[in-house]
């Protein structure tokens, strides 16, 4: 997942357009889509949003100081309260000024899609048994 969000966000970072244009709202659209655990990613200036890929324009408002930060650049925020108000806990990973939004129960483990073999344990059948695929 960190390593989906520090991807994302050198993604967006390398847009070079002006802010907050259509050409920008659509990269930050492409980039939240391309990104399995990304829910949003938010155009911030001074620790404001000004948009984001769920609304061309915001409010403004202002995340705070971030709740740490990262050797590389990278700054991260906890919070009850998304930038669009709804009361539900989510993670804020940014860096520079681009902040990806990511639901912290992602950080759950999930199965990846593939061909990665999956243990199954079948109990309180007839006879127990254990199962490989």
């Amino acid at each position: 997942m960190i390593n989906q969000a520090t991807a994302a966000l050198t993604q967006i970072n390398s847009f070079s357009g002006q802010y907050c244009s259509r050409a920008h709202l659509d990269a930050m659209r492409r980039v939240a889509f391309n990104y399995r655990y990304i829910q949003e990613v938010v155009y911030i200036v001074n620790n404001r949003t000004v948009c984001s890929s769920l609304e061309a324009t915001h409010d403004g408002a202002k995340l705070g100081p971030p709740d740490t930060s990262g050797t590389k650049g990278f700054f991260a925020w906890y919070t009850d309260v998304s930038d669009l108000g709804f009361e539900r806990p989510m993670m804020y990973i940014g860096k520079l000024q681009h902040v990806v939004v990511i639901d912290p129960v992602a950080f759950i483990d999930v199965i990846p899609f593939g061909h990665n073999p999956v243990d199954v344990a079948m109990v309180g059948m007839q006879h127990n048994r254990a199962h490989r695929q």
